[in-house]
């Protein structure tokens, strides 16, 4: 399991965007778990840029399928801004004592 943290900085030093990315090179699958971009720095396709970066790597490393965890609508905007072509939305499990 690879972990394949991005992380967009602005020229101040501010941190602008962020994307945690999980490859596991047994099923060749790589999980966005956490993408976002501050407020201040939303809608300058900074979002897209860590992912994208995060697909480049996933994908040299020989990733065949990508999957995210988020699906607010802000990041669902996101994703189909990069050509996401399926939506499965999974339902957390809650023990209740």
């Amino acid at each position: 399991m690879y972990r394949l943290d991005i992380v967009a900085v602005a020229e101040d030093g501010e941190l602008t965007a962020f994307c945690t990315v999980w490859f596991d090179d047994v099923t060749l699958t790589t999980v966005f778990e956490f993408v976002g971009t501050h407020p201040n720095h939303q809608n300058r396709g900074l979002g897209k840029a860590v992912m994208s970066e995060g697909l480049r790597r996933a994908g040299r490393l020989g990733a065949t399928l990508a999957t995210v965890s988020s699906y607010s609508t802000g990041a669902r905007a996101l994703y189909n801004s990069m050509g996401s072509s399926k939506l499965d939305l999974l339902e957390p499990w809650i023990k209740e004592w």
